[in-house]
Formats: structure tokens, sequence, C-alpha cells
């Protein structure tokens, strides 16, 4: 795995249903950042998602990993709801605080996940960071900080095709 393939970079991700002739469900921007940490290079992902008629985001997410292993450092989310998570991970340790939506108040978090894994909300980062060929299997532990232990993902690279994407052609690699 070597995730120093991702560059910094902001981009728009929006989700239609059927046709792009339909306004969309969802819409989200990922910027990224490479930092440093204690001497660790990091890369930082802000997303921010489901944009009311304002302009304000719905959740805001922020994670950071570690740039080339991708392990999972810091997870961050608000809601517009009301949960409130802040957690630091560190190995295999988990701590930090959790509000539910409708909680009053943060309940401290703190336990030792028995198998961790790339963290679920970003594992379509895990494909590029192996390598891409096409007629690849792997499979890669995902976790998430709502998850017990990591579950197995299995990737399958199938190959390079060209897709329409908002008007535009591209050639991109076909990841299931």
């Amino acid at each position: 795995v070597n995730g120093s393939v991702y560059k910094p970079h902001r981009a728009r991700v929006r989700v239609h249903l059927n046709s792009l002739g339909t306004p969309p469900t969802n819409e989200r921007t990922n910027d990224l950042t490479i930092g440093d940490s204690a001497g660790r290079k990091v890369m930082r992902w802000v997303t921010l998602g489901q944009f009311d008629s304002s302009g304000a985001p719905g959740f805001d997410l922020r994670q950071t990993m570690d740039l080339v292993t991708l392990a999972p450092l810091g997870y961050r989310l608000k809601t517009r709801t009301g949960a409130d998570v802040s957690l630091a991970i560190d190995g295999n340790r988990m701590h930090g605080t959790r509000k539910r939506p409708n909680a009053t108040t943060h309940e401290p978090v703190d336990r030792v996940i028995p198998r961790m894994g790339f963290i679920v909300s970003a594992s379509d980062l895990v494909p590029l960071a192996v390598g891409l060929k096409a007629g690849t299997v792997f499979i890669a532990p995902v976790w998430g900080p709502n998850m017990e232990t990591a579950e197995s993902r299995i990737f399958s690279v199938i190959g390079r095709e060209r897709r329409m994407v908002e008007g535009t052609e591209w050639e991109a690699w076909k990841v299931e």
C-alpha cells in the first residue's frame, strides 16, 4: 500500500439517480491536504456534504490517515442533526467522545478494536494505493467507528473503460 499516490486536490461529487437530467440527490466536496503530525506524513480529508438550500452542509467529516499506509489516525464528524464524534485512533485503540443526534451530552469512547482496517468511509482510496492492474483481486480489512471490528472487503480490478461524467468522457479504472 502506498497512499502517497494521492496528491492534494479538491473534488465535487454529485449523485444523480437514473439520469444526469435529474437534479442531484446528494452532493459533497472532498478536500485533500498533505501535512505533518509530529514528524509523521499524513493526509487530511475534509468532506462536506448534503447541502441544504442555503448552502450549509448537513455533515462535516474530517479524517486523518497515515500518508503511506492509510492507517486511520483521527476521525471528526459533525452533522446537522446533532451528531458530534471526535476520535483519535492509535493502532488498535480508539478514544475520544461521541454525541448521538438526539443526545444532550457527549459520552466518552475508549476501546480496543480487535482487528483494525482501512477506514470504511475512505475505502475507495485502497485500490489505487495498492496499485491498479486489470484482473487483480485482493481482500482488504475495512473498519469504521461504529463497527466492533474490521470486516473483509473484496476488490476486483476489472480494467479501464470510458465513461461519460456530466457530459465529459473520461477513461477510468473500473473496480468492483
